[in-house]
């Protein structure tokens, strides 16, 4: 498997209506986007100086899936849309076995 985990810090000027259409823009993507297997999206609940505002993370069967994700139009269309209320993302990519059946 391979995760793609994405940190969000809103730009301190976004609305709240921005920030829902993003958060709803990122829970559409795997309706519309085969390629994701697994999705969890989820706003901070912390009060840490040093938190993020939003996480996400989608999980993919291999690397190829992943890059068909970020060229597909759906990724492209969100990127230039809702994802104008970020101020900063932290990214990583990671492949991962799940060890529960080893």
């Amino acid at each position: 498997m391979f995760r793609h985990i994405v940190l969000v810090k809103w730009k301190p000027d976004s609305t709240d209506a921005e920030r829902q259409a993003m958060r709803e823009a990122i829970e559409q993507l795997p309706s519309v986007v085969p390629e994701i297997v697994a999705a969890c999206i989820g706003l901070d609940v912390g009060h840490g100086p040093n938190n993020d505002d939003m996480a996400t993370v989608f999980d993919f069967e291999d690397r190829d899936a992943f890059k068909r994700y970020i060229a597909s139009a759906a990724d492209q269309a969100y990127v230039r849309g809702p994802a104008k209320a970020v101020a900063q993302l932290a990214v990583v990519q990671h492949v991962w076995c799940d060890r529960s059946d080893a």
